[in-house]
């Protein structure tokens, strides 16, 4: 299982999310489940919890945790190109002297481009 905490995934993974655009990375960022495989996920976590999953869903319900794993560090990523971005469109104008801070929460909230996977 990939920790999400894992230093090494995190420096694999700077160069990759350095390639997102201002654009790619805020669709990254507001990236959701859809409903189906939320259920389906929370399903599995279920029949694991009541000890009651097969191996072939253990596999699966494995393959879930570390792909979201991933994907979560990569939605870290893309917040922060996100905050960064509008931190220098904020600046680019020196006509105004505004500082501007914006949590990485907010900017997920503030995004209009919600895709959902599944």
């Amino acid at each position: 299982m990939v920790a999400p905490s894992s230093h090494a995934l995190d420096r694999l993974l700077a160069p990759v999310a350095e390639c997102l655009t201002p654009d790619s990375a805020k669709r990254l960022a507001a990236l959701q489940f859809s409903g189906d495989i939320r259920s389906h996920i929370e399903s599995l976590a279920q029949k694991a919890n009541e000890g009651t999953i097969s191996e072939a869903e253990r596999a699966e319900d494995l393959d879930y945790v570390e792909a979201m794993d991933l994907i979560g560090i990569l939605q870290s990523k893309a917040r922060q190109i996100v905050v960064r971005n509008m931190s220098f469109l904020c600046n680019a104008d020196k006509r105004f002297n505004l500082t501007i801070q914006v949590s990485p929460v907010e900017v997920v909230r503030c995004l209009e481009v919600q895709p959902k996977l599944g």
